[in-house]
């Protein structure tokens, strides 16, 4: 069965396309979204998120934790931590970027944590941000993640894609810093509101 020749979604702009995973990349080229893709991958939801202005600390220790956890050597889990967040740092350069991510844990915390450095850098422009967020595909009976999406679904969802809102914007801030307390009873708040701006 041949593929379809999807034209270009995302040439109207220079665009960055952030997802906490690679699974989607290849299908957003053959979706004809060829912006460039940042995988941000840091796993929140696992080991230590210190709540420290030491930038180069915080590497250090989720870069120890995902070297040990994961069986890396640590130079190669603290080099990939260095050049995903250095790349979400310069993100800025881009005249847009979307965030492609789904409703599980691991996705939602990478999002908090993108949304709580945009909301730090004062990020706030309906063509420059915008959000791809869903626990839901038609035509997907069990839906895991995005990496099950054909290239005509990731169009579909580009086309209903949202701006991101200062609403969100201050509720990644806020979890991120609940998240990265000693204590739980602000992630225990935040849980009971059900989120509803994301």
């Amino acid at each position: 069965m041949a593929v379809p020749d999807f034209g270009p979604l995302d040439n109207d702009f220079k665009t960055l396309h952030i997802r906490c995973g690679s699974d989607i990349r290849e299908t957003l080229t053959a979706a004809g979204l060829n912006g460039e893709f940042l995988e941000f991958a840091d796993p929140y939801c696992q080991g230590p998120v210190p709540a420290t202005a030491d930038f180069t600390q915080f590497i250090e220790q989720r870069a120890r934790f995902i070297a040990q956890a994961y069986g890396l050597a640590l130079k190669d889990a603290r080099k990939r931590l260095e050049h995903e967040y250095h790349q979400l740092a310069i993100s800025h350069t881009y005249e847009r970027i979307a965030l492609w991510f789904e409703h599980d844990a691991y996705d939602q915390l990478s999002l908090v944590y993108v949304l709580h450095r945009f909301f730090q850098a004062n990020r706030l422009s309906s063509q420059t941000l915008s959000l791809i967020c869903t626990d839901r595909i038609d035509g997907i009976d069990r839906f895991v993640g995005l990496g099950q999406c054909s290239p005509n679904q990731l169009r579909q969802l580009w086309s209903q894609r949202q701006p991101v809102t200062a609403a969100q914007l201050h509720l990644g801030h806020e979890t991120w810093q609940a998240l990265s307390s000693p204590s739980p009873m602000g992630l225990f708040a935040i849980a009971q509101t059900q989120t509803p701006a994301l």
